[in-house]
């Protein structure tokens, strides 16, 4: 029964020992932390000169050859009155429908 208890006893003083090196470590604020380094800072000299303006951007355009035109009023269309292109003025004859 003597060797179970030192056993015991022996565990015990382990658990306390580990757990009093735990809160001893968790709690050193004695070591100061290193300063931050200095950062890299670049200096230029200021110029006054004219720059390109210029956007480079993807996208689609659609021409006026394509877009869609739907019949408001029923007929067959016989004419244009128009040429493709130029430009019209209002209450202008475009088409001649039958």
């Amino acid at each position: 029964m003597n060797v179970a208890r030192r056993a015991r006893n022996l565990k015990r003083l382990a658990l306390v020992t580990i757990g009093a090196l735990s809160v001893a470590a968790g709690c050193d604020e004695t070591k100061a932390k290193p300063p931050a380094p200095t950062p890299h800072v670049t200096i230029a000299v200021v110029a006054r000169k004219d720059v390109n303006l210029s956007i480079e951007a993807v996208g689609n355009l659609d021409g006026y050859v394509n877009a869609e035109i739907r019949a408001r009023v029923h007929g067959v269309l016989q004419a244009q009155k128009y040429k493709d292109g130029a430009t019209v003025k209002q209450g202008q004859l475009l088409f001649s429908i039958d």
